[in-house]
């Protein structure tokens, strides 16, 4: 009887764990296509910082607040960062892809705007 108690218990403890490990997957690594543009105002430059809030040595940044457009149609705002020693300012205007989470944003990579389909980039026009 006690076995079977047991059993039980360890059943509902690997549910409970196997569905919160989903969730988590699922919030942070599967990823869908979403575009977006560059806002013509540029980002200034600052240093970077660590998780902690403290200041890499060398590192500089820009901070992008757009909203995507996912490839359902589905808008979201984000913010990512473009970094590095020398990190490259993107061309107010061009158009973007990431992949994006629920969690993260993959780096952004700039795309030509045909390669964008044309209702999702009427989208991205409209909001951006």
């Amino acid at each position: 009887m006690k076995k079977g108690i047991f059993g039980v218990i360890v059943l509902i403890l690997l549910g409970v764990g196997g569905f919160f490990g989903y969730k988590y997957y699922s919030e942070t690594y599967k990823t869908t296509t979403a575009y977006t543009k560059i806002p013509t105002e540029v980002p200034e430059k600052t240093k970077s910082k660590n998780s902690d809030g403290k200041i890499i040595a060398g590192e500089y940044s820009y901070h992008y607040d757009v909203t995507f457009v996912k490839a359902d149609g589905k808008a979201t705002k984000r913010t990512f960062s473009v970094s590095g020693e020398a990190p490259q300012l993107l061309k107010p205007g061009s158009y973007v892809q990431a992949d994006i989470s629920d969690k993260r944003t993959s780096s952004p990579r700039v795309i030509a705007e045909e390669k964008i389909p044309k209702e999702i980039k009427n989208k991205v026009d409209e909001l951006n």
